[in-house]
């Protein structure tokens, strides 16, 4: 019994050994994930998980130090880790991070603000409108503090040296042309004064974006996924080792149990002096029983962890077969729970979108905490509510879909809120009735909370099976909010991938790769397809007489209008300027007019507010072409859409015109020749 409560012992040091070598990936991972998402948006908060993990890392490794003390192999993959990890600290994330605090992102918007009033003077200096009287003074003076004020901006959270005297430069460039409006020096000083100001600016906004680039390099360049992807190896390596260690504890487990039967049959020929007719009967009765066990530990160490012992009588016999029992017992559940750990996490990091990850955690969730049902819920944007997103366990009961994030306290603590009598403990507002005892915990990643889980039991032993549970769910929460961090962060650069910032509609790039595909599907279902090239008319007219806030003002309720008036399938993007593209599925010719016709009926009633007057009396031109009649590719479509749109124009604008009909263009032919 020593023995096996020994190998038991033993048993356990190496699952924790395990475990902590998990925890060294999840380390690196959080730090990574903080490391980019403060890289790429300069938000203080991603931060928090990288701070954090850097804490722990210290602990974590000194715990395996510890527990491979004398295994000089493991020790070497811990060193090679540790090695990788500061490595990759000191080489890529500590310098990003020091060269975002350098560099804010406000300090980019500052400078863009900066040159659109530079472009503006200039502007109005180029078209004349700037002259000798006293009103063109002032605007010369407004102007010139509208400079000012966006260069302070640009200043003042920069932190490096070289780019605050580029800066600063401009800034007394500045005071020269001030100085030379101020004096009323000629026209010529004037400009040369304006000239130097743009030369210098352009310099700076130059060495910024310089800067800029440099501060990302180390992401960009990929030598932070390549550090990463050595501790993952590494990390697997020590892992798999440690798991060959397990196994040989359970071999050599099972070799004390046989020891300690020969020892017992050297016992009983003892006993064989003493009482033969005795002796024979209870050394057959101990022999078989240990047999048993020798045989049930043999079968263990070989890895059948389904081996179990019947009762056996006696004390010493009992309390060891009811030990091996239990270890067994105990061994199978954390192999079951570790095996379905780490499936949940491969999955989620495989996991394409939210709803994907979610439904996995729904349908895994019930096999490591059986006997529960319980929902997830997550943040909307506004952060305001909280959405059921997936329920998960065979007596998961109808409770509230929408929620205020208020209703839950586990929520409002930012803790674990474990309720085992509802009778007599304070209740969270969101449960079904009547309440059962239930775990909310909080989802929360990169230093904000994401969401709620939420497991409930039945009353009969649902307390029991709450507590099982509540070691694992630490863990399951801190796996479900790192994949929700992840792909929240995953679909934001996306959209910005693929949409344009200023109308919110899809970017050119997004255009090629999607007409492409849409001609495809087109030909192989034989069904209509058409597109569309609409031009603001006049806009730089528009721009000249109200500026250009009143041009992005404009581009963005066109945009509007344009997905007010369409369908949701059909593909709108900006194409360039004050041009769009638009791509019409399942759509014929004679449809796709109709409704660009509705638009331009629509576009012409449309009144903006800008300031205390109304911008009215848009209209636009259009050009249209179709599959396959004018091309099959999308350069022929697109061409021949462009040569209708100036046709358009030259029709006298605001009318929509057909792409002219192309010479034998049959179904699968290419049109580039025209």
């Amino acid at each position: 019994l020593q023995l096996a409560l020994s190998g038991q012992r033993e048993l356990l040091s190496s699952e924790e050994l395990v475990q902590t070598s998990e925890t060294l990936l999840r380390l690196v991972l959080e730090a990574e994930t903080g490391e980019r998402g403060f890289a790429l948006t300069g938000h203080a908060p991603y931060l928090v998980p990288f701070e954090s993990a850097g804490r722990s890392w210290t602990a974590v490794v000194h715990d395996l130090e510890v527990g491979f003390a004398g295994d000089s192999e493991q020790l070497e993959r811990l060193r090679r880790i540790d090695e990788q990890f500061s490595v990759w600290l000191s080489q890529v994330a500590l310098p990003v991070i020091s060269r975002r605090r350098e560099l804010p992102p406000s300090h980019m918007e500052a400078i863009r603000d900066f040159r659109s009033a530079l472009f503006a003077l200039l502007e109005e200096r180029e078209e004349g409108r700037l002259g000798e009287a006293a009103s063109a003074q002032e605007r010369r003076r407004a102007l010139i503090a509208e400079l000012r004020q966006a260069l302070q901006a640009a200043l003042t959270p920069l932190d490096e040296p070289s780019l605050r005297a580029h800066w600063s430069e401009v800034l007394q460039s500045l005071a020269v042309l001030e100085g030379a409006i101020a004096s009323n020096v000629s026209p010529a000083a004037r400009s040369a004064a304006t000239y130097a100001l743009l030369r210098r600016a352009n310099s700076a906004a130059d060495a910024s974006i310089a800067a800029e680039r440099l501060a990302l390099a180390p992401i960009t360049s990929g030598a932070g996924k390549e550090r990463v992807d050595a501790i993952r190896r590494l990390q697997g390596d020590l892992v798999a080792r440690e798991r060959g260690r397990l196994e040989t504890v359970l071999a050599r487990s099972a070799r004390r149990e046989r020891i300690a039967i020969w020892v017992a049959i050297g016992g009983l020929a003892l006993a064989l002096m003493l009482g033969v007719v005795s002796t024979w009967l209870l050394s057959r009765h101990f022999l078989m029983s240990l047999r048993s066990i020798g045989r049930a530990a043999e079968k263990l160490a070989a890895g059948d962890l389904r081996q179990r012992l019947a009762q056996v009588e006696g004390d010493d016999l009992g309390r060891l077969a009811r030990s091996f029992n239990l270890m067994a017992d105990r061994l199978a559940a954390r192999e079951r729970e570790v095996t379905l750990l780490h499936d949940l996490g491969q999955l989620l990091q495989s996991a394409i979108d939210e709803d994907e990850a979610l439904q996995i955690v729904a349908r895994l969730l019930p096999a490591l905490m059986p006997g529960t049902s319980g929902s997830i819920f997550v943040l909307t944007g506004s952060r305001n509510e909280l959405k059921c997103r997936a329920s998960f366990g065979g007596g998961a009961r109808e409770g509230p879909r929408d929620l205020p994030p208020s209703s839950c306290w586990s929520i409002r603590t930012g803790q674990t809120y474990f309720v085992l009598d509802p009778a007599t403990q304070v209740l969270c507002d969101h449960l079904a009735t009547p309440a059962w005892p239930y775990i909310c915990v909080p989802l929360s990643a990169q230093g904000q909370t994401l969401g709620l889980l939420h497991l409930e039991s039945p009353p009969e032993g649902g307390a029991d099976r709450l507590t099982a549970a509540l070691g694992l769910l630490p863990a399951v929460a801190s796996e479900v909010a790192l994949a929700l961090g992840n792909l929240t962060l995953r679909a934001e650069l996306l959209a910005k991938s693929v949409r344009d910032p200023l109308t919110g509609l899809f970017n050119r790039r997004y255009l090629e790769e999607t007409l492409a595909r849409e001609i495809d599907r087109s030909q192989r279902k034989t069904t209509p397809l058409s597109v569309a090239i609409v031009d603001l008319d006049h806009f730089k007219g528009l721009n000249d007489k109200w500026g250009h806030e009143a041009g992005d003002q404009v581009l963005k309720r066109f945009s509007e209008l344009l997905q007010a008036q369409f369908r949701t399938q059909d593909v709108l993007c900006r194409y360039g300027g004050e041009e769009f593209a638009l791509v019409f599925p399942d759509c014929t010719l004679d449809q796709a007019e109709k409704r660009a016709e509705g638009f331009l009926g629509a576009l012409q009633a449309l009144e903006i507010s800008y300031g205390s007057e109304t911008i009215r009396g848009l209209n636009a031109s259009i050009g249209i072409a179709g599959f396959p009649q004018h091309g099959r590719t999308q350069e022929a479509l697109l061409r021949q859409a462009d040569h209708a749109l100036y046709e358009a124009k030259r029709g006298g604008r605001a009318q929509v015109r057909r792409a002219s009909q192309p010479r034998e263009a049959p179904f699968g032919d290419d049109t580039r020749a025209l």
